[in-house]
């Protein structure tokens, strides 16, 4: 269906004429695949998609998966689509678009690695080496925190001794960025109180004296209160 139809054409009318689309049939074969960009408005109805040019002429898309899942719920907004006109042998005419494939988001998981045959401590995002330190007995994951486009991680680091048990960093990692390893900070305290807000994380450490920490998220920025 690629005639320019009448503007006081109503949407009832329109789902009607995408509903009589010739049906596939075996002997269908494709006649032209014309490569281009569709751009327009995008409609949907009875499990079709059509695009309305600023012309307003309406071009029903070829309907598959893929089409499903890149346009699903995007009716009534104005979409840019690269991909082809085809033409089969009935004389039915479609575009078929083409999606740029999506890499696929790395995973974001911290773990901490020690090797036996060293005191080296590595903290890992993804099975990759992005901090080592070696002044510690000990690390863990005290707590993770999920943001809008990564993870916090809070590491404890262990002394092995009594006078100062503990101290902390924080790993940060974006998808859209390399992963950021503060300083290490804190009293030496192993039980900080933390809380959070929205996606700034708050760091209480009792001590002689007491000392709060903060990590700013919208900043990217550590500091001492």
């Amino acid at each position: 269906m690629n005639k320019k139809l009448s503007t006081f054409i109503t949407p009832l009318i329109l789902s009607a004429a995408l509903l009589a689309a010739p049906a596939f049939s075996q002997g269908l074969e494709l006649e032209a695949k014309v490569p281009g960009t569709l751009q327009g408005e995008l409609g949907y109805a009875s499990m079709k998609y059509w695009v309305t040019t600023a012309d307003g002429t309406v071009v029903q898309l070829w309907s598959d998966t893929e089409v499903d899942e890149n346009l699903t719920g995007k009716s009534g907004q104005q979409v840019s689509l690269n991909g082809a006109t085809v033409t089969y042998s009935d004389g039915s005419v479609y575009f078929s678009p083409k999606f740029a494939a999506q890499a696929a988001k790395a995973a974001l998981e911290f773990t901490i690695d020690k090797n036996e045959y060293d005191d080296v401590i590595r903290i890992q995002l993804d099975g990759q080496t992005i901090s080592s330190v070696n002044d510690y007995y000990t690390a863990s994951i005290d707590k993770e925190f999920t943001t809008s486009n990564g993870k916090v991680a809070l590491i404890q680091l262990g002394s092995g001794g009594t006078a100062c048990p503990a101290e902390y960093m924080l790993v940060i990692a974006r998808h859209d960025a390399q992963p950021l390893v503060t300083p290490t900070f804190g009293t030496c305290s192993d039980i900080p109180e933390i809380t959070t807000k929205g996606e700034d994380i708050f760091m209480n450490f009792p001590g002689n004296p007491d000392e709060k920490w903060a990590w700013d998220h919208s900043a990217y920025r550590l500091y001492k209160q």
